[in-house]
């Protein structure tokens, strides 16, 4: 099945459930969360993920960019070469060139996250950016409660063809008012950040960064084809007064 529809490269591979399962889960949050959380102010980047299936390492560099405004107020520059070389550590793969990179098909979205706390991801500064992570269960209102702690959710999804015409042509993702309508052939996974959303009902729309664009999405689709939902945390871009430990703990 090929992963390119209109230069949209797809590439979150199925991870390992017995794998995430080990991982220690997020703290489960009892409170209802936030009614609404509005966007960031920064724009979505592509990060070649028109041209790479490196929407692991994309979601891994919008997760830092809404951590990094929520705490610190700032967005981070992240150059495409920072990503597309955290995807290629996370394939096994450092030091590929972008034409080795192109033909191969996606990563594991749990071997980005995991080796970049391994070794730490060089986006340019002085020192790496090391994240904590975590699995979180999945349920509505904990990936809300996500967005509202972490500035963000890593959402791996499966994506359909209708799924695919709706981002060409501009539309939201949503269920259609058929259920049993056909959603087409299953394209592959792909990888996202949720970083706000207008409301907690089925069908308000959640603000998603991916393809260099916000994508709008209803809460119903999302749980429709959600297959993860990774928490991250990053301890280097503290703010002022910001007790990175604590907030850590109370992060769904």
């Amino acid at each position: 099945m090929p992963d390119t529809i209109s230069n949209f490269r797809l590439g979150c591979k199925q991870h390992d459930p017995a794998r995430a399962a080990m991982l220690a889960p997020a703290p489960y949050i009892m409170a209802p969360p936030p009614l609404r959380i509005p966007r960031p102010p920064w724009q979505p980047r592509m990060w070649g993920n028109d041209t790479l299936p490196d929407c692991t390492a994309c979601a891994t560099g919008h997760a830092l960019r809404a951590w990094s405004w929520k705490y610190g107020g700032t967005d981070v520059e992240i150059p495409d070469n920072a990503v597309s070389a955290l995807y290629a550590a996370g394939i096994g793969m450092p030091g590929a060139t972008p034409e080795q990179l192109a033909a191969t098909d996606g990563a594991d979205p749990l071997d980005v996250v995991d080796v970049a706390q391994a070794r730490g991801w060089n986006i340019g500064g002085q020192v790496p950016m090391v994240p904590d992570f975590r699995v979180s269960s999945g349920k509505f209102n904990q990936i809300a409660h996500t967005i509202d702690k972490a500035g963000s959710a890593m959402l791996a999804l499966t994506l359909y063809e209708v799924d695919m015409e709706a981002v060409r042509n501009g539309q939201p993702w949503a269920l259609p008012d058929d259920l049993s309508a056909d959603r087409g052939a299953v394209v592959g996974g792909h990888m996202v950040a949720a970083a706000a959303y207008d409301g907690l009902g089925p069908m308000f729309p959640v603000s998603i960064a991916t393809w260099g664009r916000w994508q709008e999405a209803t809460w119903e689709w999302i749980m429709s084809r959600l297959r993860l939902v990774l928490v991250t945390g990053w301890r280097q871009t503290d703010g002022a007064g910001v007790n990175y430990s604590a907030v850590w703990a109370e992060t769904a």
